[in-house]
């Protein structure tokens, strides 16, 4: 695994199914339907947030950013790194297996709902993983639900040395 992500490196880390779902799930646990958590928007302005309405673009802003902030890298990196300064993904096992080179490129727009986004590229590994014979990798293994890893810029790059 690790010579696969040394090269990964200049593009950046991918990020497994089971994180994503993971990532919603902390969004549900901060940011409840039933109770949208009120909080201050770019322009000083009051935003109510829920799991179910919270775009990419705030994903990025409430969690991403913060979380990434002190350790300078991206969130990917961040967990590979093994340095437990994300403040909602801490379990050091778990997250060996969250991250790796990626093998799938996922493009999106930001100003959409990251459930959503989540929800997509599920039913794409399900639709990839449900096909017989299954798919097979760069390396020759057929594709399953801990070896498909997914390119999403928000977790790839570096949030806090970007333009936006």
């Amino acid at each position: 695994m690790v010579d696969r992500v040394k090269r990964a490196l200049p593009i950046g880390l991918g990020v497994s199914l089971s994180f994503l779902h993971d990532i919603v799930r902390i969004l549900r646990e901060k940011y409840p339907d039933e109770k949208p958590v009120e909080t201050v928007g770019r322009n000083g302005e009051k935003i109510l947030f829920s799991a179910s309405t919270i775009t990419t673009s705030d994903l990025c802003r409430l969690i991403i950013r913060p979380d990434t902030q002190e350790a300078n890298v991206s969130y990917a990196q961040m967990i590979y790194n093994g340095k437990n300064v994300c403040s909602h993904y801490k379990d050091r096992k778990k997250t060996a297996r969250c991250v790796d080179a990626p093998n799938h490129f996922v493009s999106h727009a930001w100003q959409y709902r990251f459930i959503e986004l989540v929800e997509a590229v599920t039913a794409f590994a399900e639709k990839k993983l449900s096909q017989t014979p299954k798919p097979m990798g760069k390396d020759g293994k057929a594709f399953t639900d801990t070896n498909m890893f997914f390119w999403l810029d928000q977790f790839a790059v570096d949030e806090n040395n970007t333009m936006t």
